[in-house]
């Protein structure tokens, strides 16, 4: 009978390279927040009208000129505060989560707004209106009771992004050609009932997002946009995508990511500009070879899917980075992984994998490796060469205490420590009892 056991041993020696990790992770977390604080200035006022010498006192800056950016979200305000228009600068101004029902014009004449959100306001479901418009470039309006398109939305000559997430849509109120000057365009969490006709009126768009819509069958009018670069169905109820979607030579990004797919078709290898292919959370047990032939290639999402094997062409993708194949039924490394020169992350965990690999060693790019969760008995001192390494997890794996080769095991996780590589120290070891 096999025991488990976590020698002490390897807790000491892991200890020093997680201390040494977590100060530099502290160091690095303050200085974000600096900088975040720095970027972002938040105006939390009051519903009636502040002086100007209130906001200066309010935003700590002597100049209201520097500001670029105005968050004034969840205020408590029914109207836009007329205060704004002494920020002559300003780009971006987010005013969500009020109770405004109309934009005044000189929302749009006196300022030069590049980005606007106006997210959960309208309390009656009234339509904002747009006054003609060229400095407006993104306008988020998401969860705010529309059921149809602000009015005027083609009078923002310069809109190119425009979220439009979690409203009751109804499709015979959406006029496509509302969208004619929009690329980007996201639609998540609304359902259509009555169809997508209206995305025939916006085969121009370069990005769409239709996920968590409760989508069951690919929309065919998607396949008329041959200007996509980013298709987002992620969250849907789709089973099969079209062989058709390959027509699509501008795509980039496909995220599929969470549907019921069965299978994914020999044919969709044929996107000669594809970056990223997000198929996680799905049911494929299979892919097809031929993967090889999407040479710019540089995310793959693979995982929580039922795959006993990744494709061999997959090692032919030389600007692959990213590689999640975890929670599958892979049972080795694949062989060739060593091509993979550029090579940054590598997630292989939950999976059955029992012999660890060399060729991970010539991967002098790797940063992070995510081999936790499989049956490895044994690791390469090799590892200690790794350039690049900045994080590896080897929690519940399968070392044997007893065998000669856990000298070795306990060599390289106190080299990669002292090193101040991240070590995950949860590892299982068994011995015989």
């Amino acid at each position: 009978m096999r025991t488990k056991v976590l020698p002490l041993l390897i807790l000491c020696l892991v200890s020093f390279g997680l201390q040494a990790q977590r100060s530099g992770l502290d160091q690095e977390s303050d200085s974000l927040e600096n900088e975040r604080r720095e970027r972002y200035i938040k105006w939390k006022a009051k519903r009636d009208s502040i002086r100007k010498v209130e906001i200066r006192e309010a935003l700590n800056v002597e100049d209201l000129l520097v500001v670029e950016y105005l968050n004034l979200s969840g205020g408590g305000y029914d109207k836009v505060p007329e205060e704004i228009k002494q920020f002559k600068n300003l780009k971006r101004l987010s005013i969500s989560e009020n109770g405004i029902n109309h934009l005044p014009g000189w929302l749009f004449k006196k300022l030069n707004l590049q980005y606007l959100n106006i997210s959960e306001n309208s309390p009656k479901g009234k339509r904002f209106k747009f006054p003609k418009n060229h400095s407006v470039q993104e306008i988020i309006l998401n969860n705010s009771n529309h059921s149809s398109f602000p009015r005027g939305l083609r009078r923002l000559k310069g809109l190119r992004s425009f979220s439009f997430n979690g409203n009751p849509v109804k499709e015979k109120k959406i006029k496509g050609k509302a969208l004619i000057n929009v690329r980007k365009l996201s639609m998540m969490q609304d359902t259509f009932p009555e169809g997508y006709s209206f995305l025939f009126k916006a085969t121009h768009l370069h990005s769409l997002n239709l996920a968590k819509s409760d989508i069951k069958t690919f929309p065919s009018q998607i396949l008329a946009m041959d200007s996509l670069k980013e298709l987002v169905l992620a969250e849907n109820r789709i089973n099969k995508l079209p062989k058709e979607l390959i027509g699509l030579q501008t795509l980039e990004r496909l995220i599929m990511y969470k549907n019921g797919l069965e299978e994914y078709p020999r044919e969709l290898y044929g996107f000669p500009q594809l970056v990223e292919l997000d198929i996680y959370y799905n049911k494929i047990k299979y892919l097809p070879d031929g993967i090889e032939e999407l040479r710019n290639l540089q995310k793959v999402y693979f995982s929580f899917n039922e795959l006993y094997e990744l494709p061999s062409g997959l090692m032919d993708c030389k600007d692959l980075r990213y590689v999640y194949a975890h929670h599958n039924h892979l049972t080795s490394i694949p062989k060739g992984i060593s091509n993979l020169d550029s090579l940054k992350i590598l997630d292989l965990n939950h999976n059955n994998i029992q012999f660890f690999s060399s060729e991970l060693c010539r991967l002098t790019k790797l940063e992070e490796l995510d081999l936790s969760f499989n049956s490895i008995e044994d690791l390469d001192g090799c590892l200690l060469g790794l350039p690049s390494l900045d994080r590896i997890f080897l929690q519940e794996n399968s070392f044997d205490i007893e065998s000669p080769e856990f000298s070795e095991v306990i060599r390289v996780l106190d080299g990669l420590a002292r090193k101040g590589v991240f070590v995950q120290p949860q590892l299982r070891f068994s011995e015989e009892e």
